[in-house]
């Protein structure tokens, strides 16, 4: 059985980012503050997170009152996911929160160039490149 790339659980949106060509740990670590900087021009109020884990898979590595961002990489493939703020338990803050969260949708849709078409019964995730 194959598999694709994780994302955050109870994810509003997922972007998708090809990364096969990183290879050094620094490299990851300057994309991951590449986006972290880009998801700040987006929403100011967003702040960096080290070292928190949604899985074993995924990292938290922005958030704010309404939600949180999480990155993660399998095989060259990265994914972006964003999702309500977990510590949010009111329905109205969480209608609120994606509220939010679909207000910088269209903003954080625009930093990735893949797009998801689909996945095999498999588990494995067909992508194509955007504007191709």
């Amino acid at each position: 059985m194959s598999r694709s790339v994780s994302y955050l659980n109870n994810s509003e949106f997922i972007i998708y980012f090809d990364n096969y060509s990183i290879e050094e740990e620094f490299e990851w670590s300057d994309f991951e503050e590449d986006i972290k900087y880009q998801l700040k021009q987006i929403a100011p109020s967003l702040e960096g997170l080290k070292e928190v884990w949604d899985s074993n898979e995924v990292k938290i590595i922005m958030e704010n009152g309404f939600c949180e961002i999480g990155i993660s990489d399998y095989c060259g493939l990265s994914s972006v996911s964003i999702r309500v703020h977990q510590n949010i338990e009111e329905q109205s803050l969480i209608n609120l929160a994606i509220n939010w969260i679909y207000k910088i949708l269209p903003k954080f849709k625009n930093l990735s160039k893949l797009r998801k078409l689909g996945t095999f019964s498999n588990g494995e995730g067909v992508y194509e490149r955007k504007g191709a």
